[in-house]
Order: structure tokens, then sequence, then C-alpha cells
């Protein structure tokens, strides 16, 4: 019995000591496992942020922000918006019939003492504007993204703009100039607040914002990376600044600055003329005014993979390849055909940015892209393209106080329609009147109407149209 109680003892232990090896065996190889899993897991992520490529500091746009400080500081800007927004709207765009040129005088303001070496150099500049005018007028249709093909983006891509950028060769006195100022100042680092618009707040004032696109390149701090200033602000401002770690094309050793190819300057470009950003920050799901782009609730940052979604209505793929998005410079290469289309608006006669295209005649006559009428306006409206002969109209006069006329020349027999619009879009006026063949002349009653800019619609034979008058007394 005493053997047997032996042996049972030892075959217990035995059986323990399996177990216990066993069980050390499975712990170990599940510490293994948890241990492989988190290096794993810790890989997958540091790969997918290396393949997002995400900066270290984001770029800040600063224009929407900026435009509505100036709708405080200047009542009068938000209805020269409506009236742009009005004509953009309401009038069909043509191409451009021929490239234009618009001039640039560049200001590089630097704190005093800072060495010159640390400064954009002439090469710098120029390279950074035959980078704008090479994305401005891309000729080659470019597909990098798989959205280009799964969401048809690039069947929306506006490809050639006929928008290139020079150096401007003659000061506002017509003497001979490289078109880039070097300016010293105490201030070491600027606001979004203009005041490096002027020299006497320390700055550089503006040259004849009508004939030079000025561009202000200074020391921001990281929360703002550059603005522009959209068409109709104030002239004594009108231009675009920008930080001097984003102008021209940087080292791509610098993997956490993925700003490298300049597309900083490309997308405010864009804001100066008149497009928008793809998302809204006062407006969330706010509407770009361009019909061929995503609606976007966010800038998008780094890389992002197919298929990256708005939380938008729809929830639309976001078009991250756009040069006014915010991704990073290497993966930014589009207009649409739209948003050239609301840019070219600007520069047609009588855009409110055509004045730069004359001055570009001769401020960059060096440049083949210049002729001496550039372009032509389209002037018939979204209806079928007629000739616009068979409907003319003019108004005299202009200002007016208590009543203005309506000289309209018609080509054929017809119903007419007057209708008259303030500037936020109410009627002030709708009124229908059969005219014949010839001119004639209809006088309208604006004495009970406010002062201010109104829109005039005259619409018969299929044909539309749009003119201005201001009430003033």
């Amino acid at each position: 019995n005493a053997t047997q109680r032996n042996a049972t003892q030892r075959n217990a232990t035995q059986r323990n000591a399996l177990s216990n090896s066993i069980f050390k065996f499975l712990f170990s190889a599940f510490v293994i496992l948890i241990f492989f899993d988190s290096t794993i897991e810790a890989q997958t992520k540091i790969d997918a942020i290396a393949r997002l490529k995400l900066p270290t500091v984001v770029r800040k746009y600063y224009t929407q922000k900026n435009y509505q400080r100036l709708l405080k500081v200047d009542k009068d800007m938000q209805s020269r918006r409506n009236f742009l927004e009005f004509g953009a709207f309401h009038n069909a765009i043509s191409d451009l019939i021929t490239p234009v040129t618009i001039p640039v005088v560049v200001h590089i303001i630097y704190k005093t003492g800072t060495s010159t070496k640390l400064l954009p150099a002439v090469s710098d500049i120029q390279d950074q504007l035959d980078q704008s005018t090479k994305d401005f007028r891309q000729t080659t249709k470019i597909e990098k993204h798989e959205a280009d093909t799964k969401e048809k983006f690039s069947d929306k891509n506006g490809l050639d703009t006929k928008i290139s950028f020079c150096l401007a060769s003659k000061d506002p006195n017509g003497k001979a100039t490289p078109g880039i100022l070097t300016v010293p100042t105490s201030v070491s680092t600027w606001l979004a607040d203009d005041k490096m618009k002027s020299a006497t707040t320390g700055g550089s004032t503006a040259w004849s914002t009508d004939k030079y696109l000025n561009i202000w390149v200074v020391n921001f701090p990281d929360s703002i990376s550059g603005y522009a200033q959209p068409p109709a602000g104030p002239n004594a401002t009108d231009g675009i600044v920008i930080d001097m770690r984003y102008f021209g094309l940087k080292d791509k050793s610098d993997v956490k600055f993925p700003y490298t190819d300049g597309k900083t300057l490309t997308h405010l470009l864009g804001n100066y003329l008149n497009l928008n950003d793809l998302w809204n920050e006062t407006v969330p799901c706010g509407d770009d005014g361009v019909d061929d782009t995503p609606i976007a609730n966010a800038p998008t940052v780094g890389y992002v993979d197919y298929r990256h979604v708005s939380t938008c209505g729809g929830n639309p793929v976001v078009m991250s390849m756009n040069f006014m998005d915010n991704t990073n410079d290497e993966n930014l290469y589009m207009f649409t055909i739209g948003q050239k289309k609301r840019m070219v608006g600007c520069l047609l006669k009588g855009g409110i940015r055509y004045s730069l295209v004359q001055s570009g005649v001769t401020q960059c006559a060096t440049a083949k892209d210049n002729i001496a009428e550039p372009i032509q306006a389209l002037k018939t409206t979204i209806l079928t393209p007629k000739l616009y002969e068979s409907l003319t109209c003019r108004i005299s006069p202009n200002p007016a106080e208590n009543r203005f006329n309506l000289d309209i020349g018609l080509t054929s027999d017809g119903e007419t329609q007057i209708s008259v619009f303030n500037t936020l879009g109410n009627s002030v006026l709708q009124k229908k009147l059969p005219l014949i063949a010839g001119n004639q002349q209809v006088s309208i009653d604006c004495s009970t109407w406010s002062e201010g800019f109104y829109f005039v619609q005259i619409k018969a034979n299929d044909q539309i149209v749009n003119e201005r008058i201001v009430v003033n007394r």
C-alpha cells in the first residue's frame, strides 16, 4: 500500500510538472503573440502615417478669415461682391480666346539684420512664378489618384486656363524694374491684418493694384501660411500675402514638410482670381460656387487614399488633388472646368481684373502669350448662344438720382421683360412691354429706391443682357 501511495504521488507530481510546463509554454506563446500582434499593429500605424505623409506643421490658409475681417471694415464690400457673383452666375463665360499674362511685383519683407542669404533669390522667385504658370497652363492631363478614373475627376480637369504670370518690367513711374522689392523692417513676425501692405505701418506699400498683382512675402507664425484678397476688396490692400517658408520650391528631403512644390501660391492665386477654398469655415458644407467640385466639410491634410469621403450630404468623394484643397504639394495638380471659367470671368473684357491683362501686354512684353487684344468677352448668356446684336441696352444716366433711361435695340419685334434686383437678390421692378424692331427708350422711375447698386436684366428674343445701375443722391 505504501508503495502504491508513493507511485500515485510520483504520477501526480509528474502530471503537475507537465501541466506547469504546458501552461508556461502556452503563456509564453500568448505573450509572444501579443507582442508580435502589437508590433504588427504599431508598424501598420507607422506605415499608414508614412503613407499619409502628415506634416509636422499643417499649412493654414487665412483667406476666409481675412475676408470676414474685410467685410467688417469695408461696409460696401459685400455689395460689390454680390454684384460680382450676380454676373458670374447669370452670364455665360467662355474660355480665354488667347493666353494672357499677369504682371507681378514681389515685396520681400524681412527683419532688419537678417542675412540676405536667407531671403528668396531672384531665381527662387522666378522658379515659383514659373511653377504657378505651369499649374495654370497644364497642357497634359494628369492622373495620379484612383479617384481620377473611379470618380471621373480627370474628365472635369480644366487643363489649360491660358493664364500666366511674369515679373513686372516697369515700375509705376515707367522706369525699368526687376519686379522685386526687398524691404527691411523692424517687425519680426506679422499678423493677417494687412499692415505689411503699407510703408507707414512698417511694410511695403502696394504698387497700383489695378495694374500689378502685388505679392508680399513675410514671416508669419505657424497659425498662418498665407492669404489672398478676393476680387472687389479695398484697392489699397489688394493682393496676396504668403509666408516665406511656403514661397518658392523647397528641398524635398524633409518629409515632415511636404509643401515644397510652390502649390501654396497657386492656391492663393486661385483665391485672388475669385476661387473659393473647397471647404467653408463659416457655413459648414457650404458651396464653393463651382458646380463640378464635390462639397467638402474640411481641408484635406497629408495624402489620402481612395476613397476619402466628405461628411457632407451624400458623402461625396473628396477632390483631394484639386489646387483649392490642402493636401501635400505633390498630390495637387488640377483646377476643374468650372473653376477655370470662374477665374476667366475676372479677366474677360469688362471683368473686375481685366486691367491686369491690359497691363500685362506691356509689362510682360517678352512673353509670347501677350498680344494687343488678348481676350474677348463672350456676349451671350446661359441660353442658347445667338448674336448679341439682336438685343442691346445702354443705361443713362449712370449713376442716377430719381430716374434713368434704358436705350434698347432689337433686330425683330418681341415682348421684352425688364427686371431689376437689389444686391440681396430681391426684385424691385418687373415690367413687360411689347417693343418693335429698332431702337427705343424706356424710362424707369427709381425715386423710391434706396441708394446703392442694382442689377438690370433685359430679356427679349431669347436673349438676355445684364447691366448695373447705381442710385446715388
